[in-house]
């Protein structure tokens, strides 16, 4: 998402044409100059008091001035089973709707956002600062996508080839984590001639679902082969609020999103349901993809351009990104003329501002990024080997690669330690561990 700018009109100068009046003649012996000539009118002057500069407000929260390879909104989507239910507030805080999830993960900051830079991804704050260097590599075989992602029960964590590490709750530092996965399977709700059910695992059949989430839950429709053909909303009463066309996606903040079709190889187009009242805003799934709803708005992409909607599913801006993240606070990151900035959606509608080019224009530069030092990767100590045979593994668990022994009698350079269930490990290198049980290395801490 891109630059701010602020542009000056100045109003048109209104001018006083005043005309001088004839001299009096004075009373006293004085007459007048010959320089004054009674019959000219005096040319209009202007005055600064009579200048009217008033300024257009800027709608940009940064300028269009960083230049980044990509961003990515973050999703902290909890492991519920079973039912689809509403998430609310911001994204990056939906974990919390799993009370045990949130007793065991970090109170994480909610203002960042995911964003690569020459080909390694970072962390960023809705004031366009570099909360975590761009370091992160995608390279990874056991994670498609974006390499920062949340799990439900460890938090937000990174995938690379190097082993899976956690963030520290305010994004600045990781360290080495042990991930082990999770499963569960619990059936979902469906709604079928107007009644909502779910399959009874110990009845070995359908009964009539009851709502026990204390949340509205999407479902999808079914007919009687069991088919899906459409979406509805079933509330915390257990009541059906709407039953719609189109495929439940997530539903956040009153909206549940709507797929084309029910393949998630292909889905096709995307668009949104008002919960409250069924409303379909977007009428019905007609834009390539969609963003949740936060702070009110939401962005929607089309023919390969991003804008953002009202929720009432009204364009507050034209197509005019390439790029566009979720929101926060009103804000997001947007990509414009090249450049990456964060645009003000909610203060810009508030002003009865529609966003187009002509409200965005500007001459807009790139700027260098003010990057942080990572001390991730400094030493912290040395470890000499004191045994034989010791192998070195690709990552710090009891079966990961094998790599080249250690020398007994060798020093390493320590960069990370990391206390498994059986060992404590050594990083020694960038992708290279040692293990110790108490006597087979000696570590010595800088």
């Amino acid at each position: 998402m891109k630059k701010e700018s602020i542009f000056l009109m100045t109003s048109a100068l209104f001018l006083c044409a005043c005309s001088i009046a004839a001299p009096k003649q004075p009373e006293s012996s004085e007459q007048p100059s010959e320089e004054t000539d009674e019959n000219v009118t005096a040319e209009p002057v202007s005055s600064p008091e009579s200048e009217d500069v008033t300024e257009k407000p800027s709608l940009w929260a940064v300028e269009p001035s960083m230049k980044l390879d990509d961003v990515d909104s973050l999703k902290a989507v909890p492991m519920i089973l079973g039912a689809q239910i509403e998430f609310e507030g911001n994204p990056m805080q939906w974990y919390q709707a799993s009370p045990s999830e949130a007793e065991d993960v970090a109170d994480y900051r909610t203002d960042v956002i995911c964003a690569s830079y020459e080909g390694k991804y970072g962390i960023m704050d809705f004031d366009g600062n570099v909360i975590y260097p761009f370091m992160i590599r995608n390279d990874s075989e056991w994670h498609e996508g974006v390499p920062v992602a949340y799990q439900p029960y460890a938090g937000w964590i990174t995938f690379e080839s190097n082993g899976t590490r956690q963030f520290s709750a305010d994004f600045t530092k990781r360290s080495y984590y042990m991930f082990g996965g999770i499963g569960g399977y619990a059936p979902a709700p469906f709604v079928r001639d107007h009644q909502a059910w779910i399959y009874d695992d110990a009845a070995g059949d359908t009964i009539a679902y009851t709502n026990t989430t204390g949340r509205n839950v999407a479902a999808q429709v079914s007919d009687a082969n069991d088919q899906a053909i459409g979406c509805s909303v079933i509330s915390p009463d257990s009541e059906i609020i709407f039953e719609s066309d189109g495929y439940c996606g997530s539903m956040a903040n009153g909206f549940v999103k709507i797929y084309e079709n029910n393949d998630w190889n292909n889905p096709g187009r995307q668009g949104f349901v008002r919960v409250r009242d069924g409303a379909e805003i977007t009428g019905g799934a007609v834009y390539d993809e969609v963003q949740p709803f936060v702070n009110g708005y939401a962005p929607v992409k089309k023919d390969g351009k991003w804008a953002f909607i009202d929720e009432d599913g009204a364009l507050v801006s034209e197509f005019l990104f390439d790029d566009a993240s979720g929101l926060y606070e009103g804000k997001a990151y947007v990509e414009y003329q090249g450049l990456y900035g964060i645009l003000d959606i909610a203060s810009a509608h508030a002003q009865g501002i529609m966003i187009d080019d002509s409200s965005l224009a500007g001459d807009y530069h790139e700027k260098a990024l003010e990057i942080p030092e990572s001390h991730e990767g400094e030493p912290i100590g040395k470890v000499k080997v004191l045994v034989d045979n010791l192998n070195s593994r690709g990552v710090p668990e009891e079966y990961g690669e094998k790599l080249e022994k250690v020398k007994k009698g060798e020093e390493y350079i320590v960069y990370e330690i990391f206390k498994g269930t059986n060992y404590t490990w050594y990083r020694i290198d960038e992708q290279r561990w040692i293990a110790d049980d108490g006597s087979w290395v000696q570590y010595t801490a800088d």
